[in-house]
Protein backbone atom coordinates (compact mmCIF):
# COMPACT_ATOMS: atom_id res chain seq x y z
CA UNK A 1 0.00 0.00 0.00
CA UNK A 2 3.17 2.13 -0.26
CA UNK A 3 1.39 3.50 -3.31
CA UNK A 4 -1.46 4.55 -1.74
CA UNK A 5 -2.38 7.27 0.69
CA UNK A 6 -1.51 5.83 4.10
CA UNK A 7 -5.35 6.75 5.76
CA UNK A 8 -7.30 5.01 2.92
CA UNK A 9 -9.18 2.22 3.84
CA UNK A 10 -12.27 0.18 2.65
CA UNK A 11 -15.54 0.30 5.01
CA UNK A 12 -18.10 -1.81 3.72
CA UNK A 13 -16.92 -1.58 0.16
CA UNK A 14 -16.92 2.51 0.47
CA UNK A 15 -13.44 4.07 0.29
CA UNK A 16 -12.57 6.78 3.14
CA UNK A 17 -9.72 8.50 3.63
CA UNK A 18 -9.79 8.82 7.31
CA UNK A 19 -13.23 9.64 8.35
CA UNK A 20 -14.01 11.20 4.94
CA UNK A 21 -15.78 9.14 2.34
CA UNK A 22 -14.73 9.87 -0.96
CA UNK A 23 -18.18 8.85 -2.40
CA UNK A 24 -19.87 11.65 -0.18
CA UNK A 25 -16.97 13.76 -1.70
CA UNK A 26 -17.44 13.04 -5.22
CA UNK A 27 -21.31 13.57 -5.03
CA UNK A 28 -20.37 16.86 -3.18
CA UNK A 29 -17.64 18.42 -5.61
CA UNK A 30 -18.26 16.41 -8.94
CA UNK A 31 -15.59 14.16 -10.62
CA UNK A 32 -12.96 14.60 -12.25
CA UNK A 33 -11.56 15.53 -8.90
CA UNK A 34 -8.23 15.65 -6.94
CA UNK A 35 -8.63 14.64 -3.28
CA UNK A 36 -5.32 14.59 -1.36
CA UNK A 37 -4.84 13.05 2.46
CA UNK A 38 -3.19 15.71 4.14
CA UNK A 39 -1.77 13.80 7.11
CA UNK A 40 0.20 11.46 4.79
CA UNK A 41 1.13 14.57 2.88
CA UNK A 42 2.38 16.32 6.02
CA UNK A 43 4.38 13.27 6.62
CA UNK A 44 6.24 13.22 3.62
CA UNK A 45 7.27 16.70 4.23
CA UNK A 46 8.81 15.85 7.50
CA UNK A 47 10.31 12.64 5.97
CA UNK A 48 12.70 14.74 3.94
CA UNK A 49 13.10 17.57 6.24
CA UNK A 50 14.78 14.40 9.13
CA UNK A 51 16.59 12.77 6.27
CA UNK A 52 18.09 15.87 4.30
CA UNK A 53 18.23 18.09 7.84
CA UNK A 54 17.04 21.51 8.29
CA UNK A 55 19.82 23.16 6.98
CA UNK A 56 18.55 22.51 3.44
CA UNK A 57 17.49 24.43 1.29
CA UNK A 58 13.82 22.70 0.16
CA UNK A 59 12.37 24.10 -2.82
CA UNK A 60 8.79 22.17 -3.55
CA UNK A 61 8.59 22.08 -7.59
CA UNK A 62 5.26 23.73 -7.71
CA UNK A 63 4.44 21.97 -10.79
CA UNK A 64 3.58 18.60 -9.31
CA UNK A 65 0.34 20.34 -7.63
CA UNK A 66 -0.13 23.64 -5.75
CA UNK A 67 -2.81 25.22 -4.27
CA UNK A 68 -2.64 28.20 -0.79
CA UNK A 69 -2.72 25.64 1.81
CA UNK A 70 -0.04 23.62 0.45
CA UNK A 71 2.35 26.88 -0.03
CA UNK A 72 0.31 27.92 3.78
CA UNK A 73 1.83 24.14 4.78
CA UNK A 74 5.24 24.29 3.32
CA UNK A 75 5.62 27.57 4.53
CA UNK A 76 4.99 26.68 8.51
CA UNK A 77 7.63 23.75 7.89
CA UNK A 78 10.50 26.51 6.28
CA UNK A 79 9.94 24.92 2.99
CA UNK A 80 10.51 27.16 -0.22
CA UNK A 81 8.78 27.01 -3.53
CA UNK A 82 10.34 25.99 -6.74
CA UNK A 83 8.37 28.17 -9.63
CA UNK A 84 8.18 28.11 -13.24
CA UNK A 85 5.80 30.38 -14.06
CA UNK A 86 3.62 33.73 -13.06
CA UNK A 87 0.56 32.08 -11.71
CA UNK A 88 2.94 30.12 -9.11
CA UNK A 89 4.51 32.63 -8.19
CA UNK A 90 1.70 34.51 -7.71
CA UNK A 91 -0.02 31.94 -5.31
CA UNK A 92 2.99 31.41 -3.31
CA UNK A 93 3.22 35.31 -2.99
CA UNK A 94 -0.53 35.62 -2.20
CA UNK A 95 -0.03 33.57 0.76
CA UNK A 96 3.73 34.15 2.02
CA UNK A 97 3.88 37.77 1.05
CA UNK A 98 7.38 37.20 -0.46
CA UNK A 99 9.28 35.11 -3.03
CA UNK A 100 12.42 34.76 -0.80
CA UNK A 101 12.32 31.60 -0.47
CA UNK A 102 11.27 30.54 -3.50
CA UNK A 103 13.65 29.46 -6.61
CA UNK A 104 12.58 30.25 -10.42
CA UNK A 105 13.41 27.76 -12.55
CA UNK A 106 12.78 26.92 -15.93
CA UNK A 107 13.28 26.59 -19.76
CA UNK A 108 12.02 30.15 -20.39
CA UNK A 109 11.05 33.20 -18.51
CA UNK A 110 10.14 35.59 -19.54
CA UNK A 111 11.07 39.39 -18.65
CA UNK A 112 7.58 39.95 -16.69
CA UNK A 113 7.81 37.06 -14.98
CA UNK A 114 11.60 38.00 -13.77
CA UNK A 115 10.73 41.33 -12.69
CA UNK A 116 7.82 40.15 -10.53
CA UNK A 117 10.01 37.74 -9.12
CA UNK A 118 12.79 40.18 -8.22
CA UNK A 119 10.25 42.70 -7.21
CA UNK A 120 8.65 40.32 -4.48
CA UNK A 121 12.13 39.89 -2.93
CA UNK A 122 12.73 36.60 -5.23
CA UNK A 123 15.24 33.97 -3.70
CA UNK A 124 17.48 32.35 -6.44
CA UNK A 125 17.07 32.10 -9.83
CA UNK A 126 18.27 29.14 -11.98
CA UNK A 127 20.22 30.31 -15.38
CA UNK A 128 19.11 27.42 -17.95
CA UNK A 129 20.70 28.83 -20.76
CA UNK A 130 22.97 31.73 -21.84
CA UNK A 131 20.82 33.91 -23.48
CA UNK A 132 18.74 34.55 -20.01
CA UNK A 133 22.10 36.20 -18.85
CA UNK A 134 21.24 39.88 -20.44
CA UNK A 135 18.30 39.62 -19.81
CA UNK A 136 18.72 39.02 -16.03
CA UNK A 137 21.15 42.08 -15.53
CA UNK A 138 18.96 44.58 -17.80
CA UNK A 139 16.08 43.58 -15.21
CA UNK A 140 18.32 43.58 -12.05
CA UNK A 141 19.65 46.73 -13.33
CA UNK A 142 16.45 48.53 -13.98
CA UNK A 143 15.32 47.53 -9.80
CA UNK A 144 18.64 48.25 -8.57
CA UNK A 145 19.30 44.66 -7.25
CA UNK A 146 21.73 42.59 -6.82
CA UNK A 147 19.91 38.98 -7.84
CA UNK A 148 21.57 35.68 -6.97
CA UNK A 149 21.60 33.49 -9.81
CA UNK A 150 22.96 29.28 -9.78
CA UNK A 151 23.56 27.77 -13.10
CA UNK A 152 21.90 24.64 -14.05
CA UNK A 153 24.16 22.70 -16.14
CA UNK A 154 23.40 19.85 -18.10
CA UNK A 155 25.99 16.95 -17.31
CA UNK A 156 25.38 13.39 -18.98
CA UNK A 157 25.68 11.13 -16.24
CA UNK A 158 22.30 9.18 -17.59
CA UNK A 159 19.68 7.66 -15.18
CA UNK A 160 18.31 4.46 -15.19
CA UNK A 161 14.41 6.01 -15.53
CA UNK A 162 12.26 6.15 -18.75
CA UNK A 163 13.91 8.38 -21.38
CA UNK A 164 10.72 10.88 -21.95
CA UNK A 165 11.37 11.76 -18.25
CA UNK A 166 15.53 11.90 -18.67
CA UNK A 167 16.40 15.86 -18.14
CA UNK A 168 20.47 15.41 -18.65
CA UNK A 169 22.23 14.76 -21.72
CA UNK A 170 24.33 16.33 -24.55
CA UNK A 171 20.88 16.25 -26.95
CA UNK A 172 18.43 17.55 -23.95
CA UNK A 173 17.70 20.97 -24.07
CA UNK A 174 17.74 21.41 -20.58
CA UNK A 175 20.71 22.97 -18.95
CA UNK A 176 23.78 24.95 -20.25
CA UNK A 177 26.15 22.09 -21.58
CA UNK A 178 29.32 21.45 -19.75
CA UNK A 179 31.37 22.97 -23.14
CA UNK A 180 29.87 26.19 -22.89
CA UNK A 181 29.52 26.39 -18.84
CA UNK A 182 32.53 28.55 -18.17
CA UNK A 183 31.67 30.87 -20.78
CA UNK A 184 28.57 31.42 -19.02
CA UNK A 185 30.03 31.39 -15.96
CA UNK A 186 32.02 33.99 -16.94
CA UNK A 187 29.17 36.21 -18.33
CA UNK A 188 27.27 35.88 -14.85
CA UNK A 189 30.45 36.93 -12.75
CA UNK A 190 31.03 40.23 -15.15
CA UNK A 191 27.28 41.32 -14.25
CA UNK A 192 27.20 43.70 -11.72
CA UNK A 193 23.81 43.27 -10.88
CA UNK A 194 23.82 39.02 -10.75
CA UNK A 195 25.15 37.37 -7.92
CA UNK A 196 26.44 33.76 -8.96
CA UNK A 197 25.39 31.44 -6.25
CA UNK A 198 25.92 28.05 -7.05
CA UNK A 199 25.28 25.30 -9.09
CA UNK A 200 22.56 23.44 -10.48
CA UNK A 201 21.60 20.03 -12.24
CA UNK A 202 18.84 18.66 -12.56
CA UNK A 203 19.40 14.08 -13.78
CA UNK A 204 15.39 12.80 -14.91
CA UNK A 205 12.32 11.76 -12.77
CA UNK A 206 12.19 8.63 -10.72
CA UNK A 207 15.72 8.20 -10.18
CA UNK A 208 16.56 4.90 -7.93
CA UNK A 209 20.23 4.88 -7.77
CA UNK A 210 21.22 7.23 -5.46
CA UNK A 211 24.84 7.08 -7.33
CA UNK A 212 23.24 9.13 -9.96
CA UNK A 213 23.07 11.64 -7.28
CA UNK A 214 26.75 11.62 -6.31
CA UNK A 215 28.36 11.66 -9.54
CA UNK A 216 26.61 14.43 -10.78
CA UNK A 217 27.38 16.45 -7.49
CA UNK A 218 30.96 15.76 -7.81
CA UNK A 219 31.17 16.99 -11.14
CA UNK A 220 29.45 19.95 -10.22
CA UNK A 221 31.98 19.95 -7.51
CA UNK A 222 34.59 19.53 -9.96
CA UNK A 223 33.93 22.43 -12.11
CA UNK A 224 33.11 24.84 -9.20
CA UNK A 225 36.52 23.54 -7.92
CA UNK A 226 38.31 25.01 -11.04
CA UNK A 227 36.64 28.43 -10.97
CA UNK A 228 37.08 29.36 -6.80
CA UNK A 229 37.01 33.07 -8.00
CA UNK A 230 33.63 33.50 -9.14
CA UNK A 231 31.97 31.90 -5.57
CA UNK A 232 31.45 35.17 -3.23
CA UNK A 233 29.47 33.84 -0.87
CA UNK A 234 28.52 30.51 0.60
CA UNK A 235 28.02 28.41 -2.41
CA UNK A 236 24.74 26.47 -3.47
CA UNK A 237 24.58 22.74 -5.30
CA UNK A 238 21.16 22.19 -6.18
CA UNK A 239 20.59 18.41 -6.59
CA UNK A 240 16.99 19.13 -8.59
CA UNK A 241 14.25 16.66 -7.81
CA UNK A 242 13.58 13.01 -9.36
CA UNK A 243 13.46 11.04 -6.24
CA UNK A 244 11.62 8.23 -7.32
CA UNK A 245 7.96 7.41 -5.77
CA UNK A 246 5.99 4.11 -6.09
CA UNK A 247 2.97 3.64 -8.58
CA UNK A 248 2.18 -0.23 -7.91
CA UNK A 249 2.60 -2.15 -4.35
CA UNK A 250 6.27 -4.25 -5.50
CA UNK A 251 8.23 -0.76 -6.05
CA UNK A 252 10.22 -0.38 -2.96
CA UNK A 253 12.89 2.54 -3.13
CA UNK A 254 15.84 3.40 -0.87
CA UNK A 255 15.53 5.78 2.27
CA UNK A 256 15.97 8.79 2.10
CA UNK A 257 18.96 9.73 3.76
CA UNK A 258 21.03 7.25 0.90
CA UNK A 259 20.20 10.02 -1.05
CA UNK A 260 20.86 12.84 1.23
CA UNK A 261 24.59 11.18 2.13
CA UNK A 262 24.92 10.19 -1.98
CA UNK A 263 24.33 13.73 -2.76
CA UNK A 264 27.06 15.07 0.18
CA UNK A 265 29.74 12.60 -0.38
CA UNK A 266 29.84 13.86 -4.19
CA UNK A 267 29.87 17.08 -3.07
CA UNK A 268 33.02 16.42 -0.92
CA UNK A 269 34.81 14.46 -3.52
CA UNK A 270 35.93 18.03 -5.10
CA UNK A 271 34.71 21.03 -3.15
CA UNK A 272 36.50 21.52 1.07
CA UNK A 273 34.60 24.56 1.10
CA UNK A 274 31.28 25.55 2.77
CA UNK A 275 28.11 24.96 1.20
CA UNK A 276 24.67 24.48 1.30
CA UNK A 277 22.49 21.76 -0.34
CA UNK A 278 19.13 22.75 -2.38
CA UNK A 279 16.55 20.01 -3.18
CA UNK A 280 13.39 20.39 -5.44
CA UNK A 281 10.78 17.56 -4.46
CA UNK A 282 7.44 17.60 -6.16
CA UNK A 283 6.08 14.87 -7.23
CA UNK A 284 7.49 12.44 -4.24
CA UNK A 285 5.53 14.51 -2.07
CA UNK A 286 2.49 14.67 -3.40
CA UNK A 287 2.30 12.03 -5.44
CA UNK A 288 1.32 8.82 -3.11
CA UNK A 289 -1.13 10.78 -0.69
CA UNK A 290 -3.27 12.10 -3.94
CA UNK A 291 -6.03 10.01 -5.53
CA UNK A 292 -8.16 10.62 -8.80
CA UNK A 293 -12.00 10.40 -8.50
CA UNK A 294 -13.72 9.79 -11.43
CA UNK A 295 -17.14 8.55 -12.70
CA UNK A 296 -17.01 5.62 -14.62
CA UNK A 297 -20.15 5.78 -17.88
Amino acid sequence: MNYLPSNLEFKDGVAFIGETSLLDVAKEYGTPLYVYDWEHLRDNIDYFTNAFGEETYFRYAAKAFICKALVKELDDKGWGVDVVSGGEMATVQAVTGTLENSLFNGTFKNKEEIEFFMQHNGGHISVDNRHEIPMLEEVAAKLQRKQPVIMRINLDVGAETHPMVLTTGYDQQFGISIGFAEEALQQIYKSPHLLFSGVHVHIGSQIKDPDRYRKAMSECADFLNAHPASVEREVVFDAGGGFFSPYAGDEVDHELKVYADAIHEGIKEHWSGSYKVMIEPGRALVNNPGVILYTAG
